[in-house]
Formats: C-alpha cells, sequence, structure tokens
C-alpha cells in the first residue's frame, strides 16, 4: 500500500466525506527533482490548496 493509500484511508477512518478533501500527490510530466508539501492551517482543507499544486506541477515539482 502506498504513501498516498494509506492516507486516504486514514482520512476516511477519522470522517472525512468529501473526497475533494482527500490528500493528493501530484507528478509532473517532467519531473526537476524536487519536491512540494503544502501543509494546509487547522480551519482549512487540502482542497484549498489544490491551485496552488496545480502551478506547482506545471513548474515540474512534485507536490503533495
Amino acid at each position: 500500500m502506498s504513501w498516498l493509500d494509506r492516507e486516504t484511508e486514514r482520512a476516511r477512518r477519522e470522517g472525512v466525506k468529501h473526497p475533494e478533501n482527500y490528500p493528493y500527490l501530484l507528478h509532473p510530466q517532467h519531473p526537476n527533482g524536487r519536491g512540494v508539501v503544502l501543509i494546509h492551517g487547522f480551519g482549512a482543507s487540502p482542497h484549498e490548496l489544490y491551485p496552488l499544486a496545480e502551478i506547482l506541477q506545471q513548474h515540474n515539482f512534485t507536490v503533495a
């Protein structure tokens, strides 16, 4: 089981109802060898950071 699978399952167990709030891992088409971990605040969700994640992915970063 991958990191993403484990974290998604954990989110389900902890009551996350909407799939857009599950963790994500974005891989670029042409990786630059660097990664970024986005951390949201207590009152936020992964979904709120997704637009930034997509921009970073377009700039060849792996994003979690």
